[in-house]
């Protein structure tokens, strides 16, 4: 015979009591719904000085219940024009919706400058996130260093081109280029492209503080100042123009020409000279005196142009003789006595240090 033993079953009230606890239980019942609020702050990393940043503030309600009177405050720094705080009165924020705040901000100060965005609800916790924007100064420095100031035309000009980086950012892909006017050749240019007048060189990176260097060579068969445009650029708008303007001179070249016109002469007889000053060179002769010394020999008797003053014949002063020019003076002497006549024609004028002279034998009998 088989033995059963008897489990006791618990009273009704005892059953009751722990399935009521056990409702009642924190662990086991479900928490309640909540809104929870999250905020982002983003913008461009970098900006130049004076330049806008337009930035973006994105808030969000990742919960499940509406967020109430939702604030976003957006703390700006002195660096982004100024300190201050900019509020965004958002309202209400359904769960799962978003909102996107838009600011725009100046670089005022160089240097990294970091804003704050703080998102605030009437039923939860603030939330903040930062945005961190660097203002640089972009800048070139274009400097010309022309060597001699002036040249000789038809001779070469040696010109260095200098591009510095004196920002605060490296410069890729910077360019220089140089205009030539229609009166001067580019006779070199190392490195460059030249397409008609223009010249161009692409710029290795430049960092802050570094330099590039680009030598030019100029020649003109024409007298002037003749002025031609140098620009130095950068992506970003980044541009410096300067003008060079070398001066191309000539030089004036003195020919002077002194002749009897009938030799022999015999005694009492007239002897017509002729003195003839000519500008063979290509710039203008200044300040020109001219005379005629004659031998004892011979006394003068008429010059049309000249001044008589005992064996001395003087000229007119010519202010300027231009280049291909001349002028011709006359003299008309006598022969006093037998010999050889040394007579001496004298020609002073700015940028030699001496007279130029020349002097004519006439035999007299």
């Amino acid at each position: 015979m088989e033995l059963r033993r008897a489990i006791p079953t618990p009273p009704a009230a005892v059953c009751c009591a722990l399935a009521a606890s056990m409702l009642l239980s924190p662990a086991i019942q479900a928490a309640p719904d909540l809104p929870e609020l999250s905020v982002d702050a983003t913008g461009p990393a970098g900006v130049a000085l004076g330049g806008d940043a337009d930035c973006a503030l994105l808030v969000r309600n990742l919960g499940k219940a509406t967020a109430r009177s939702v604030l976003v405050t957006d703390r700006i720094p002195a660096g982004l024009g100024g300190a201050r705080e900019i509020p965004f009165v958002v309202g209400d924020l359904a769960p799962g919706e978003s909102r996107t705040l838009n600011v725009r901000l100046k670089g005022v100060d160089r240097g990294r400058h970091c804003h704050i965005a703080v998102a605030t609800a009437s039923n939860a916790s603030p939330v903040q996130d930062e945005a961190c924007v660097t203002v640089f100064r972009p800048s070139l420095r274009l400097t010309v260093n022309p060597g001699a100031q002036e040249q000789v035309v038809g001779r070469e000009a040696p010109v260095l081109l200098s591009v510095l980086n004196d920002g605060d950012v490296v410069h890729e892909g910077a360019t220089l280029t140089f205009e030539a006017p229609q009166q001067v050749e580019v006779a070199s240019a190392p490195g460059a492209t030249v397409v008609g007048r223009t010249v161009t060189w692409t710029l290795a990176p430049l960092k802050p503080g570094a330099s590039s260097g680009m030598p030019l060579v100029l020649t003109s068969s024409r007298i002037g100042s003749w002025c031609g445009k140098v620009r130095a650029m950068a992506p970003g708008g980044l541009v410096e123009v300067l003008e060079i303007c070398p001066v191309w001179k000539g030089l004036g070249a003195l020919l002077v020409e002194f002749v009897d016109v009938s030799d022999p002469v015999p005694l009492g007889g007239e002897v017509g000279y002729v003195l003839r000053i000519s500008n063979q060179g290509n710039a203008d002769l200044t300040n020109l005196n001219a005379s005629i010394d004659l031998d004892a020999e011979t006394e003068p008797v008429s010059s049309p142009q000249g001044t008589i003053a005992g064996k001395k014949v003087k000229f007119p002063p010519i202010p300027k003789l231009e280049a291909g020019q001349g002028v011709t003076f006359s003299l008309t002497g006598r022969a006093v006595s037998e010999g050889k006549a040394y007579q001496k024609a004298s020609v002073t004028v700015d940028g030699f240090k001496d007279p130029v002279e020349e002097t004519e034998v006439t035999t007299l009998y």
